[in-house]
């Protein structure tokens, strides 16, 4: 089978983003499966969301076999351009999801998973260097999420449907932010699976009364995705007050002054336009919104 014409929501993220916990929750609903982002897009059939291999116990075959929507992951700043524009035949009904985390949360997370990785001695302890992560500090955060909204001023440009899915009022909001989602994709059995739609507490609870599955003794799979993990929105909330600089309006600054360095001045209105309306939410959110 082939994987890109099996996949029709491609998760847009960042590492240590929290988007396995949007992806593993897609995973439950009827007619989803979400794959692994760990392996080669020529490799996404072979893997769920958890890591499960196709040949494992684990893989639900009779689940891969009946979806009708299947979910895989990118990381934006390893995502050609080519990608947000693909308007073929193909891919003309693929839908992005941005799924973004503030930058101080993934900021001390990726420097965690770093010194985890020194300690154990693994190579390259810094997996992201590449991404933009060369300093291993903040400040490298800008450029990074400066890469999400060029990906936002293509889609827009090039009409390709996405969204932008905020992590943190997930954790805070749980079934009805996943439900507003999934309405808006407007998908043939959308009404349905809003119907019908399961909470992550619901969907393991099931798997451990129908299956006899203790859900710790799920395999967690890439990226140690542990889904009987409890996440709190109040305690995100309180470390995200803690970041040192005001990073979020850093990256606003640096995605307008950008455009301006880089746009013939006669264009440089029509190109403020294309992220003008995602800046302005980002900002909003993260400096306002997220602390009401």
């Amino acid at each position: 089978m082939d994987p890109k014409k099996i996949a029709k929501i491609s998760i847009n993220c960042l590492f240590r983003g929290g988007s396995n916990h949007l992806a593993a929750n897609l995973h439950y609903q009827d007619h989803f499966f979400s794959h692994s982002e760990r392996k080669g897009f020529g490799n996404i059939a072979r893997h769920d969301v958890f890591g499960n291999y196709r040949a494992d116990e684990q893989f639900d075959e009779d689940r891969y076999d009946k979806a009708k929507y299947y979910v895989w992951k990118r990381f934006w700043t390893r995502t050609g351009n080519g990608h947000y524009r693909d308007r073929t035949a193909q891919n003309q009904n693929k839908i992005i999801v941005f799924q973004v985390r503030h930058p101080y949360m993934v900021y001390k997370s990726m420097l965690k998973y770093i010194d985890k990785a020194t300690e154990e001695s693994k190579q390259p302890a810094n997996p992201w260097w590449r991404d933009g992560f060369q300093n291993e500090n903040l400040t490298d955060m800008i450029g990074i999420y400066e890469q999400l909204f060029k990906a936002i001023a293509i889609c827009n440009q090039s009409g390709q449907e996405f969204y932008v899915f905020y992590h943190e009022q997930y954790l805070k909001e749980g079934v009805p932010y996943l439900t507003k989602l999934i309405k808006n994709m407007n998908l043939e059995d959308g009404d349905e699976i809003c119907k019908n739609i399961k909470s992550h507490k619901e969907y393991l609870d099931n798997l451990n009364s129908t299956k006899g599955l203790d859900i710790k003794q799920l395999d967690p799979g890439y990226g140690n995705y542990e889904p009987w993990r409890e996440v709190g929105y109040k305690s995100e909330i309180e470390k995200i007050k803690d970041c040192p600089e005001p990073i979020v309006e850093k990256i606003c600054t640096q995605v307008v002054d950008s455009i301006h360095e880089q746009t013939n001045p006669d264009k440089i209105e029509k190109a403020l336009a294309l992220t003008e309306k995602e800046l302005a939410e980002f900002k909003e959110f993260y400096t306002k919104t997220i602390f009401e």
